[in-house]
């Protein structure tokens, strides 16, 4: 049984900043650049000893990156690229950790894109794409990587952010869910919306979406093969292979 639910998040005082939904640019940039305080999990520091701080402080980021990179050489990956890497806490512990793994970073906010680049001198490359609508290459080598981007997109937008990568080529992808929800979880999920919203009168945002399995793996079956589950630190991962 395939099941997705809306998700909404309530941004404490950032919430009017974000607006309604935070799924586009200026959303994004309220929590992430335009948080001098801190306030949101989200937020890119701009001096880059702050932000190595929270890369280094963020224990799960930690134990993904050990995990994504450990996969990576086990499987003979040289290079990977990171889409909507966000604030790169994740992808700065993996290039600490395995400096030999040549990394690309990317994300639809210019302004996002513009600050990392001034503190993430050890990526090899960062640069703005927009997932709905650039191009994806392919490699010998190369390992795609979405990172917790699965709440991000609606499922048709999915199912077409796989096909062009299919027909792009693009032969490997691991594919990391911020969560794979189940019945319980997601009915957890709404009573809690609805306790926000009416008991403590909570302004929320559109966060995006949460799916079960069956809901996640609809979303690429038609395009990539699930060839391997795996621990991704807290997360669970679907290393996927293009179909021949």
């Amino acid at each position: 049984m395939k099941l997705t639910v809306k998700h909404y998040y309530h941004f404490g005082k950032k919430a009017k900043e974000v607006g309604r939904n935070l799924l586009s640019e200026s959303s994004w940039d309220a929590v992430r650049i335009n948080d001098e305080n801190n306030e949101t999990p989200f937020s890119i520091p701009e001096k880059r000893e702050d932000w190595i701080k929270k890369c280094v402080g963020h224990e799960q980021m930690v134990k993904r990156a050990e995990a994504i990179g450990q996969f990576a050489n086990k499987k003979g990956f040289k290079k990977i690229i990171s889409f909507g890497c966000g604030a790169c806490f994740m992808e700065y512990n993996l290039k600490k950790q395995y400096p030999n793994i040549v990394l690309e970073c990317s994300d639809f906010s210019p302004n996002s894109v513009r600050r990392l680049k001034e503190i993430f001198i050890e990526s090899e490359k960062i640069y703005t794409f927009d997932m709905l609508k650039d191009g994806f290459k392919n490699e010998n080598g190369l390992l795609y990587l979405f990172h917790r981007l699965d709440a991000d997109f609606g499922n048709r937008q999915w199912k077409d952010i796989f096909k062009r990568a299919s027909d792009s080529g693009v032969e490997s992808i691991l594919f990391v869910p911020c969560a794979v929800d189940t019945l319980k979880s997601l009915a957890k999920a709404i009573i809690g919306r609805w306790y926000q919203v009416i008991i403590k009168r909570s302004k929320l945002s559109f966060a995006g979406y949460l799916r079960n399995k069956d809901e996640l793996k609809h979303l690429f079956l038609s395009y990539y093969d699930l060839s391997e589950e795996l621990n991704v630190g807290d997360l669970k991962g679907f290393f996927l292979k293009i179909k021949k």
